[in-house]
């Protein structure tokens, strides 16, 4: 019996044109969009050398500290400048012609002469800041002991603190929008628990009264024709992942096993959602069709389908909202397994949502075991 309604169940749903194109076609659609919209989006994070110029006065040539502090700023691939030595009228056109940030006049101050303000401006004028602060704090110390040792007021201390990164994988913030295009998926498996639960119920389908009448255990045709409604499901989540991985490049780690687990588990905890939605209750099939979308677009948008940042708003301030939003957990499940090298954060977003299916399954059953009909 299993076998005979689990194929036909499994056929039904692979005709369903509807279905498939939201649960295949549509998240790679939208994956495509993302990944022309986030084509050199980090570009603008890097950060490149802040082009200066400096005038070679008398100023310049009697401060030996001064230049000592900018040859070592300008120098190595990690430099903060980029400098030039130009007269004034060589770096006032270097200016116009947006080739130079800014230059530095030496003298009794540092002067600033800028065309725009912004923040490679801000950075030359904070370094002038500094600089005139620290050199003063040095004169007035040398003025009154001039055998004081500068090394000693200011000691080494990069080996107070260490950098220790979290992970081993860079992070990447477009990355929050694919893990939670992937949540959005597994919740539009909703559409399956939807539809096998039109299908079963005889209050509202025509089909529903016809399984209802049939000699065969209501409970278990259902689990049956929710394990085809999975099936296809978690098919098409493993194509959305392949498509991620092998033609947008999208990173998961490389534990392939954890990947799929987090895929079953999102992929069966959606199917389950939208079952819930539609046998509870006796509105029509369009107004739980709308609470099913409306929920997954809105659990979708908590988990950063739309704004990355809302994710940590969210948490921030409802802190529960990390446990009870499910496309959160399935994103999250993800998000752990590239950036952390620990497995913690993994199997806390499993482990609830093997909780949030146990509680969803379970009010699914009570529900269809309890369905009675005066007349069909």
């Amino acid at each position: 019996m299993f076998r005979h309604i689990f194929y036909y169940r499994l056929l039904s749903g692979l005709r369903d044109r509807q279905t498939l194109f939201w649960a295949f076609l549509f998240p790679i659609l939208l994956a495509t969009l993302f990944s022309f919209a986030f084509t050199d989006l980090n570009a603008d994070e890097i950060f490149n050398q802040v082009d200066i110029a400096v005038i070679e006065n008398d100023a310049w040539t009697q401060d030996q500290m001064f230049q000592q502090v900018i040859n070592e700023l300008s120098e190595g691939d990690d430099a903060l400048f980029s400098t030039q030595l130009l007269t004034v009228s060589q770096a006032d056109e270097l200016l116009q012609d947006d080739q130079i940030t800014g230059y530095i006049i030496p003298g009794s101050t540092l002067e600033i002469v800028i065309k725009y303000s912004g923040m490679r401006q801000s950075m030359l004028k904070v370094f002038a800041d500094e600089y005139m602060q620290t050199s003063a704090t040095i004169a007035k110390i040398l003025q009154d002991d001039p055998q004081t040792d500068i090394r000693v007021l200011m000691p080494d201390t990069s080996g107070m603190v260490e950098d220790k990164p979290a992970s081993s994988s860079a992070p990447d913030n477009t990355y929050v929008y694919y893990y939670a295009l992937i949540a959005m998926a597994c919740l539009y498996g909703g559409f399956w628990g939807f539809r096998e639960v039109m299908a079963a119920k005889a209050n509202l389908s025509a089909q529903g009264a016809r399984v209802s009448v049939s000699p065969v255990n209501k409970l278990r045709q259902f689990i049956y024709a929710m394990s085809a409604a999975f099936l296809i499901h978690f098919a098409s989540i493993i194509v959305l992942l392949l498509y991620l991985t092998q033609i947008i490049g999208i990173n998961f780690g490389s534990q392939i096993g954890y990947i799929v687990l987090a895929s079953f588990f999102g992929s069966s905890l959606g199917v389950s959602i939208g079952a819930l939605i539609c046998v509870v209750g006796n509105h029509g099939e369009g107004v739980k069709s709308a609470i099913l979308i409306g929920f997954s677009m809105l659990m979708s948008f908590f988990s950063g389908l739309m704004i990355a940042d809302i994710k940590y708003v969210v948490i921030k301030r409802f802190p529960l909202m990390r446990w009870i939003n499910p496309a959160n957990l399935i994103s999250d499940a993800f998000y752990s397994l590239y950036y952390y090298d620990t497995m913690q954060r993994y199997w806390q977003n499993i482990i609830a949502m093997l909780v949030f299916q146990l509680i969803v399954g379970s009010i699914i059953v009570m529900v269809m075991r309890r369905q009675r009909y005066a007349s069909i």
